[in-house]
């Protein structure tokens, strides 16, 4: 096939639109491409996974925004959101003692007055006021 200079006049712009189109849609899939990857590359070692504000060194649960250091704990949910080591105590009598601890255990957990090593165990009032097991 013989191509004229007329011919040749529109072919050489019409190539070159043609082969910047293409290039074009490259670019654009390529950035697309380069988009996820980014999105997609694994966290930084120290990120913030869940996104609570704390790093994993930090975080005892960095898969759980709800747990950080400092969090508000709920008490027997059997989750140390606060990080502390332990879940929240439920202190039902407000004595400063109750279930789950570390420490003693309080053995009246509705009468505020009973609690481990209470003063005053009164002996004969079949109350074990002390938590060690007697009476008085």
């Amino acid at each position: 096939m013989k191509i004229d200079r007329k011919t040749f006049k529109w072919l050489i712009p019409a190539v070159a639109v043609a082969l910047g189109l293409i290039l074009a849609i490259g670019l654009i899939a390529d950035s697309e491409d380069q988009e996820r990857r980014v999105y997609s590359a694994p966290l930084a070692s120290g990120a913030d996974r869940d996104g609570d504000g704390f790093r994993r060194q930090e975080d005892c649960n960095d898969a759980d925004p709800s747990v950080y250091p400092g969090a508000p704990d709920t008490p027997g949910d059997g989750i140390d959101q606060d990080c502390d080591g332990e879940d929240a105590l439920v202190d039902n009598d407000g004595d400063g003692y109750g279930y789950p601890s570390s420490g003693p255990l309080d053995c009246d957990d509705s009468d505020p007055s009973v609690y481990p090593d209470a003063p005053g165990d009164t002996r004969g009032d079949g109350i074990d006021q002390d938590c060690d097991g007697e009476d008085g």
